[in-house]
């Protein structure tokens, strides 16, 4: 399919930005600060191409865990280490719905086109990370669309580099021991 010429965020759909405040989970690696990116980076996703920062969460632990195993399965990964599963309260004052069915006819998108296969070359992204790219260039917070896996549960795609603040992500809880410097990294 296509990208729909209407991908071109910008006033058609400013009333469609929302600010977002709530607890969402994240499925990390325990080598890692829980809010780095770096996974993102070296590899893409549907909501990412590779060499695009973007931190991926989920409504809920499970959705979190769930998430996390099928890209284990995605990538081949037999052995992995340890994980650590986290809480994170999040406050995003632009935040772009694709649960919203007025802001995705907005888009020209349908809820299937946000299901599909995405792109791992860069140089052709699919439809979901077309819509990444252009949310990044209009200086979206994040993404919230729905799961793919566990469809009445959402996943939240959030860009650091165009949060206002480095507090509009909070650490709030972990299921294991970490020291508190390693968590406000």
């Amino acid at each position: 399919m296509g990208v729909p010429p209407s991908l071109r965020l910008g006033a058609q759909v400013d009333e469609g930005f929302k600010s977002l405040e709530g607890t969402f989970f994240r499925c990390t690696s325990r080598k890692r600060e829980p809010l780095d990116t770096t996974g993102a980076l070296l590899n893409y996703g549907r909501y990412n191409v590779k060499g695009c920062g973007a931190l991926y969460l989920a409504s809920s632990a499970n959705l979190a865990v769930t998430e996390h195993l099928h890209l284990n399965e995605l990538f081949e990964v037999r052995e992995f280490p340890p994980r650590l599963l986290v809480a994170i309260r999040v406050q995003l004052a632009r935040m772009l719905d694709l649960t919203d069915d007025t802001v995705l006819s907005r888009l020209g998108l349908q809820r299937s086109d946000l299901l599909g296969p995405y792109s791992e070359d860069a140089a052709h992204p699919s439809v979901t990370q077309t819509v990444a790219i252009e949310a990044r260039k209009n200086g979206i917070e994040g993404i919230v669309a729905p799961s793919a896996l566990i469809p009445d549960q959402t996943n939240l795609v959030v860009f650091r580099d165009n949060l206002p603040s480095p507090d509009a992500l909070q650490v709030i809880g972990f299921d294991d021991h970490l020291d508190e410097e390693r968590v406000k990294a």
